[in-house]
């Protein structure tokens, strides 16, 4: 089992729409300050960030603290980082911690929470215990997508929870040439197809009909969106294989492909992806009084 080296610093990637007075920046900034541990500040870009600080300096309630941006000392190991928000914020942070290869935990203040660890209500416990050691890191796997032009590779993705290939015409419906470990599976005609992880199967792919999964499990998921067929039926792969994704001659309209929620370009139908697991895994923090069954069952209740 995995534990988090005892952390010195403490990253906050702050979402300033879903903190809009950063009322939780600052209480999470003078609790982790009292327990000894240093804050720096991070945010989806420069401009944004340069915003954040600007009203934080003029809090007097706010400890010392430094930008991602300019640290004037080599970043640190002994650190983790705290997204500040909910799933969308939490989703922009992986590819942080993941540069950095640090831990990461969420603070619920969106509607949607299913990867967030903490609430408004348990921040300070939850804190305490990442301070102490009593918190287990779960290593996530994360998808790696490349797309072929013919043998040429044109753009590669990392994805953590889930890669989505959406029609853009609505009045036609995709078509989808579904291969595994290049042994065609199927022909899916269908409004979209998702890709997910375990982490991912709590996201689209869960309103798409398909399996609830376990986390730590080593599979990938195939699910198609609205298929036009007289099954519906997801695909469960393990995660040592590979999956191409391809169109055939008929599919002639370009398709929406969207990784973990942001939409990332336009997909030709000549063009094919190969979606493997990738090398590079991030770790989640988790703590023992957390149950994913049954904190999926409260969550579904209340978002």
């Amino acid at each position: 089992m995995l534990r988090l080296q005892v952390p010195e610093y403490a990253v906050l990637y702050v979402n300033s729409v879903k903190d809009p007075d950063l009322v939780y920046t600052v209480k999470l900034s003078r609790f982790l300050s009292e327990q000894g541990i240093r804050v720096i500040l991070d945010a989806k870009d420069a401009t944004t960030l340069t915003e954040i600080t600007a009203r934080l300096l003029t809090n007097e309630s706010m400890p010392q603290f430094w930008r991602e941006d300019n640290l004037p000392f080599a970043f640190p190991t002994a650190a983790f980082y705290v997204a500040v928000g909910g799933d969308g914020t939490f989703l922009e942070t992986v590819g942080r911690a993941l540069q950095h290869n640090l831990p990461l935990v969420g603070l619920k203040l969106g509607r949607l929470g299913f990867l967030a660890a903490m609430t408004q209500y348990d921040y300070a416990e939850k804190l305490q215990a990442i301070i102490k050691g009593a918190c287990e890191l779960s290593p996530r796997l994360l998808l790696n997508c490349e797309v072929f032009q013919a043998d040429k590779l044109l753009k590669t993705y990392t994805v953590f929870n889930d890669l989505v290939l959406n029609r853009k015409n609505v009045s036609s419906i995709a078509k989808f040439r579904l291969e595994v470990n290049h042994t065609l599976a199927d022909i899916i005609p269908a409004d979209g197809i998702i890709v997910c992880t375990p982490s991912g199967s709590t996201a689209y792919a869960l309103a798409a009909g398909g399996a609830i999964i376990d986390p730590q499990a080593e599979v990938l998921e195939i699910s198609p969106i609205c298929p036009h067929t007289l099954h519906n039926r997801s695909y469960i792969v393990n995660s040592s294989g590979e999956v191409q994704l391809s169109f055939p001659q008929d599919q002639k309209e370009n398709l929406c492909l969207v990784i973990d929620g942001k939409v990332v370009g336009e997909i030709a139908p000549t063009v094919n992806l190969n979606i493997k697991r990738s090398v590079h895994s991030v770790n989640l923090i988790t703590f023992s009084s957390d149950s994913f069954v049954a904190d999926l069952e409260e969550k579904l209740k209340t978002h």
